[in-house]
């Protein structure tokens, strides 16, 4: 009997980056366990820490941005590379107001946070309950140069797959008398989510009057039902190669001029942020 080896059977080195990644997303999988036995002391809800600090109507604008770090726990394994470049790439931003979404680990937050305190000095974060224990909260978080003034927090209902494992909301905000709302809507990559979605976007941009509607809205069909003459139509996800992150005034309440920021993302998540200009 001969031994016939098959060259093409050989696992490349590509496959073997994938079997380590996979295995590593494992391990993180079981390490969840430690919630059972462990509450991770949380940051306080909302944190001013300058009095009166206006912004300088001579400007007559405010600048912010929007941005899905993907701190899911599958992508966080390199915790200290992923989070240097988040920081850094906030920095180059450096706008008046930024919403984050899918921050979802908890030393994530605090890192974020911590390390941007001298520039952002106010944050407001959305709820921490994690979903079922071992699955994840809002993953939602603004800093702010300016003092920011909690309005509410709803809660997404009607969740589902692959959103039923987190604690998705829209969180309701002012800064400088307007209305802001950071949200990561439901996931509307299969058919049956889009309508979902849509739902949840309509409610939003129904409750507050002149509201700016911020964040990971998760459809490249957002312009069809809320209008606006201000549109990015420059791709946000490349994998999806879609708009999916968005800075709006429904029915153009406030003149709103945004775009993606193509950074170096490579290390840090799977969407570009968008950058806004809000003329006041």
């Amino acid at each position: 009997m001969f031994l016939i080896i098959d060259l093409n059977i050989i696992i490349d080195m590509n496959n073997i980056s994938i079997i380590i990644f996979k295995l590593i997303n494992l391990i993180l999988l079981f390490t969840r366990i430690i919630r059972i036995f462990y509450q991770y002391p949380q940051p306080t809800k909302l944190v001013n820490n300058i009095i009166n600090n206006i912004i300088n109507n001579k400007s007559k604008k405010i600048s912010i941005s929007t941005w899905n770090v993907q701190g899911l726990f599958f992508y966080i394994y390199n915790r200290k590379e992923k989070t240097n470049e988040i920081i850094k790439n906030i920095k180059i931003m450096n706008t008046d107001i930024i919403c984050l979404q899918e921050v979802f680990d908890d030393t994530l937050k605090e890192e974020i946070i911590n390390n941007l305190k001298d520039i952002y000095p106010n944050y407001l974060h959305g709820n921490l309950n994690k979903k079922y224990l071992v699955g994840e909260d809002s993953g939602l978080l603004i800093l702010s140069k300016y003092n920011i003034e909690f309005i509410d927090e709803e809660i997404l209902l009607g969740a589902k797959l692959p959103d039923v494992f987190a604690n998705k909301s829209s969180i309701f905000f002012k800064i400088e008398n307007i209305v802001f709302c950071n949200v990561h809507i439901q996931s509307s990559e299969w058919s049956e989510n889009r309508d979902l979605s849509k739902k949840q976007i309509e409610r939003i941009i129904n409750k507050y009057d002149n509201l700016v509607l911020v964040g990971d809205l998760n459809s490249g069909d957002v312009y069809d039902y809320v209008k606006t003459k201000n549109k990015n139509t420059n791709i946000t996800c490349e994998d999806e190669n879609l708009v999916l992150d968005y800075i709006i005034s429904p029915n153009d309440e406030y003149n709103i001029l945004s775009d993606t920021f193509y950074l170096d993302i490579a290390k840090c998540s799977d969407h570009y942020p968008v950058i806004g200009n809000i003329f006041l």
